[in-house]
């Protein structure tokens, strides 16, 4: 579930839901506040409640988050940073491990395509030795955090217990076509970087392979 929370001459946020079990996901609302001064602070205080009426959903999995989409680029920008280091660093084996290693242990969700990005450069910074992966993994955690990208996040049940409020496309298999078509594969090398992972962890084709 997504719901924008607008500040008009303010922040823009935006309300995200994932869900394991239940109804509480299918739920769509658009939140509109008076414009003025206290704007901005509307739309958080709004949003902040919003996120917080989760918290008593004792039968659900779930995860809620605001997002601050004023700083998009700011995310985007670190988002590509990683990508490129990771891109450079695919052809050491330790470091190709490590993401290996970090994509089978990260949060999930329902569509296990999708991982929390938080979760994932924690882990990238747990498992690798490379500074420059470690250094960019945690220029995105600190654009998430504490440059406010994920301005609320809070989560209900063990499912969701590494949910930081921001997911990521990384798939297991390939790359979909539709999702090279969205902004973030064009402005991030994100997709160029999924697309040689992939590569470089297929196996050959069986076919191919010579038989004592």
């Amino acid at each position: 579930m997504t719901a924008n929370c607008l500040a008009p001459g303010g922040a823009t946020l935006t309300m995200t839901t994932s869900t394991i079990s239940g109804n509480s996901g299918q739920l769509l609302t658009t939140v509109l506040v008076d414009s003025g001064s206290s704007a901005s602070l509307q739309a958080v205080t709004i949003a902040d409640n919003f996120v917080a009426s989760y918290a008593d959903c004792e039968d659900l999995s779930v995860t809620q988050s605001v997002c601050d989409l004023d700083k998009c680029d700011l995310l985007a920008s670190a988002i590509d940073r990683l990508a490129e280091t990771l891109l450079r660093k695919l052809v050491d084996v330790e470091a190709k491990r490590s993401v290996m290693l970090a994509r089978l242990q990260v949060q999930t969700y329902e569509h296990t395509e999708y991982i929390d990005l938080y979760d994932f450069c924690a882990l990238l910074r747990e498992h690798s030795r490379d500074d420059e992966i470690r250094t960019a993994s945690s220029d995105v955690m600190e654009v998430i955090s504490s440059k406010g990208f994920v301005v609320k996040s809070l989560y209900q049940g063990d499912a969701m217990q590494y949910s930081y409020g921001l997911s990521i496309y990384f798939p297991l298999l390939e790359v979909s076509r539709s999702y090279e078509r969205l902004d973030i594969a064009r402005d991030t090398r994100w997709v160029t970087f999924l697309k040689e992972y992939l590569r470089k962890i297929r196996r050959p084709n069986r076919a191919s392979q010579t038989t004592d």
